[in-house]
């Protein structure tokens, strides 16, 4: 079997100077600006290719360089050396793999440019030292033998390769050692075909090769034997159904009947909502009362569930109706009942077509196609109604929405505890949503955990290593419980790839915002991007790029013919985790280098971000939810990384962090003018009103130290939005109090003149701005702030954290006010 890699290398950029063909006196330059394609070597592992190459040292350039010359450049080149020349390629590496001890007669200056590579050594005593180089970085070889291992999202590095003189040991000359440590033969140097030498290997089977296979048949036979007592077990069932009848139901210990794909897929329709279900779904009065009695009040949590099988399953709906005999589990977690709670039909119809009209553009988990709604309610329709009450204006709701919203909440959650399977988990997503919006603080943000841990129970972080739709079925590993079956559709496969990537957005969005740590670190996630709604919509199986970060991605940009507009939401999220991984290392005070070292990666993530973001087809991405949503996140991500630079803790602001911030901010309050002209309802979202909030606190911020009399309008801007928007997401509403009670204060202050007394009321100002990041305030509440002793008369014109050093510095203040969210209401 070919161990062949044929992983897609990029091609590489390449711009070359010369003059121009009337140039007479050296003024008239231009470029030849082309993309060179990377030859493979070692099996396709590595791909290895000259750039451009010179011959004489010093050499000639000449006065014109045409194609042709540039061809021939790169084909004299007989090896990685060009003999009494210099060569300039590239250098591509898999993941992971290892080019074997090498040693060339050259000095090579090795620039790494994306990835990580280790550079191994030898040690002289049989054994090898190890230094990891990162992107960025330069590694010299100096005639020695080295070795290269790529990193675990590969390495690219340019090299210029000087030919030199063999290194001299006391009149021994060192000879080349190529991949293989054989030396190189002028043959090999003539000839353009690769020479292969083969490893010499000892004669039979290398030593513990005979209990490996033991191993593996022993694996082998463990799992089939798991496979035939599954099957056992599905034909008993089968089995039981056929005996008992219509009126028997199932009675699973664990989750095997939950559908695991979409319910809103079209071919669900005929199957989940068979009349006979319905019927069984509305149990007579007398049927109701012969219930024990904590299960004859529809908003007891503990109701019954009913059976809800999977259009996939192959079951007979008419044989899972739901039976009342005490003999039968009626609490099993395998089936969601629908607990009537919810308002009249006509109603959660309304409430639905709201969701898939204003919300779902943005958070896009369900299936594209739209369905036909009609009860029995869902789990998932449950989880709708939760988050979609906020937009209805339905005067029939009005006494009634919070009650409503309570008891669908709870059976989401009580559903979702006991039963594991896509469907729960994409309730649960959607009650993240509904509370990452509302009035409710981090501290009750548990169901963000439970979300996130079941992403990682569930493998949802992990795409599969053959899709389950290849001619050979992918065999689990041995040290991994697998809790669901692998999907068994398209539809399945992309639902659950787009619920996971929902749940990256709003860990990522939740840790930033709170300062925590990512549930879902980077190093964990091995997925393919999101598809088109117009590739999901089809049946056929397919492949869209991988998640990688911008600094490793292959293209430009995404054609949005084949992935979801959501994938630049993934990548703005993920580049303002990056910031968010930045400024949250810790530095020594005092430590001039590590701060240095903190700017220059800033200055570097900024570039690459706004490269990113002038790259990204934003006139193409509908809908202008989703459009507004990754436009908010970038601007926040250039507030929080260039604030803490922009207003230091000690010093005078510094550029181009300032200006950076003042264009990102001034930038956020020109998009809330665009939203609102689109129509809140349609716009907002938890993510664009905390962009929001970091853009006005940073104009907050920069008018107060710049001495003005009041923000400057821009200020005046964002708030109004924030007060727009809170009446769809009550989140902004505390974003709103935090602002104004921070104005209303400056203004105070100013109103005394400008006698010394004004400076601690300003100062009041902004230590109340900082308080409410960290300091338990009450819901609804306004608490003063202590008063503190001004400062010294000279000291007044620096920042207050210069003069008050226990305020900490600014980047901190850009997380959530958790402190101002105490007053949780019960789930």
């Amino acid at each position: 079997m070919s161990s062949e890699n044929t992983r897609f290398v990029a091609p590489l950029r390449r711009i070359i100077t010369t003059h121009t063909s009337d140039d007479i006196d050296g003024s008239r330059v231009t470029i030849h600006d082309d993309s060179v394609s990377l030859r493979p070597v070692l099996d396709g592992n590595a791909h290895i290719t000259p750039l451009y190459s010179s011959s004489d040292l010093p050499t000639a350039n000449p006065h014109i360089i045409s194609a042709k010359h540039i061809t021939e450049a790169m084909g004299n080149v007989p090896g990685v050396v060009f003999p009494g020349g210099t060569n300039g390629q590239v250098t591509d590496v898999a993941p992971n793999f290892r080019i074997g001890m090498h040693r060339t007669s050259s000095i090579d200056y090795n620039i790494i440019i994306s990835g990580s590579a280790t550079l191994i050594l030898p040690d002289g005593k049989g054994g090898e030292t190890r230094t990891v180089v990162k992107a960025g970085e330069l590694v010299v070889q100096t005639g020695t033998l080295h070795a290269w291992e790529a990193g675990p999202d590969g390495a690219r590095w340019i090299t210029v390769v000087i030919a030199a003189l063999p290194v001299d040991i006391d009149g021994k000359k060192l000879e080349d050692v190529d991949f293989y440590n054989k030396p190189t033969c002028l043959n090999c140097a003539k000839d353009p075909s690769e020479c292969f030498y083969p490893p010499k290997l000892k004669p039979g089977l290398r030593p513990g090769t005979g209990l490996e296979m033991i191993k593996r048949v022993e694996l082998l036979e463990e799992r089939i034997e798991t496979y035939e007592a599954r099957l056992a077990e599905q034909e008993s069932r089968l089995a039981q159904i056929r005996q008992a009848g219509p009126s028997a139901g199932p009675s699973f210990s664990y989750d095997t009947q939950t559908p695991l794909n979409d319910h809103f897929l079209p071919n669900a329709q005929t199957n989940t909502f068979n009349p006979l279900i319905q019927t069984s779904i509305a149990p007579s009065q007398t049927q109701l009362n012969s219930l024990p009695s904590n299960l004859s009040n529809p908003s007891v949590q503990s109701l019954p569930f009913v059976a809800d099988p999977s259009p996939t399953s192959g079951f007979d709906p008419s044989s899972l109706a739901i039976s009342t005999s005490p003999g039968v589990n009626m609490a099993s977690p395998a089936s969601f009942l629908d607990p009537h709670i919810l308002p009249s039909d006509d109603i959660v119809r309304d409430l639905l077509s709201l969701f898939f009209t204003h919300i779902h553009p943005w958070a896009p988990i369900l299936s594209p196609n739209m369905p036909e709604f009609k009860p029995p309610w869902t789990i998932v329709h449950h989880a709708i109604v939760v988050v979609t009450l906020r937009l209805s204006t339905d005067p029939r709701l009005n006494s009634t929405k919070d009650l409503i919203k309570k008891r669908a909440k709870q059976h989401v959650l009580a559903h979702a505890v006991e039963s594991t399977s896509i469907s729960s988990v994409q309730a649960l997503a959607l009650l993240a949503l509904d509370l990452i919006g509302s009035e409710q603080g981090p501290s009750s943000w548990g169901i963000l955990a439970l979300l996130t841990r079941s992403a990682v129970h569930l493998g949802l972080s992990k795409e599969e290593e053959a899709p389950s739709w290849a001619s050979i079925a992918p065999i689990p590993a041995l040290s991994r419980t697998v809790i669901i079956p692998p999907a068994t559709t398209w539809h399945e496969d992309e639902s659950r790839r787009r619920l996971f990537w929902l749940i990256f957005c709003l860990d990522r969005y939740a840790c930033v915002a709170t300062g925590w740590d990512f549930a879902l670190p980077d190093s964990d996630i091995k997925r393919r991007l999101p598809c088109s709604d117009a590739v999901w919509a089809r049946s056929d199986w397919h492949q869209s790029p991988p998640f990688r970060s911008i600094f490793q991605r292959e293209t430009l940009y995404f054609d949005l013919d084949d992935v979801s507009p959501m994938a630049y939401l993934v990548e703005a999220l993920d580049l303002l985790g990056r910031a968010h991984t930045l400024q949250s290392q810790m530095l020594e005070p005092g430590d001039s280098r590590a701060m240095n070292n903190r700017k220059d990666k800033t200055l570097a993530l900024t570039a690459s971000t706004k490269r990113w973001f002038a790259n990204a087809p934003l006139e193409r991405i509908e809908p202008p939810g989703m459009r507004l949503m990754i436009q908010a996140a970038y601007y926040a991500t250039l507030l929080k990384l260039n604030g803490n630079h922009a207003y230091p803790a000690h010093g005078e602001p510094e550029e181009p962090y300032v200006s950076t911030c003042l264009d990102s901010a001034k930038a956020m309050a020109n998009l809330t003018s665009s939203a609102r002209a689109l129509g809140w309802m349609t716009t907002s979202s938890p993510v664009f009103i905390w962009g929001c909030w970091v853009a006005a606190r940073v104009i907050f911020v920069h008018s107060f130290l710049n001495h003005q009399t009041q923000p400057d309008e821009n200020f005046n801007t964002i708030l109004a939005a924030l007060k727009e928007q809170s009446v769809y997401w009550s989140l902004a509403n505390q974003y709103v109090k935090l602002l104004e009670r921070a104005k209303r204060k400056w203004q105070n202050s100013l109103a005394g003149g400008t006698t010394t007394s004004s400076l601690p009321d300003a100062i009041h100002v902004l230590l109340d701005f900082h308080r409410t990041a960290y300091s338990a305030v009450h819901q609804n509440q306004l608490q003063e702030t202590p008063h503190v002793t001004p400062p010294e008369h000279d000291l007044a014109h620096l920042p207050v954290w210069a003069v008050q050093p226990g305020l900490g510095d600014l980047y901190s203040w850009f997380d959530l006010p958790a402190g101002l969210f105490q007053a949780d209401t019960t789930l």
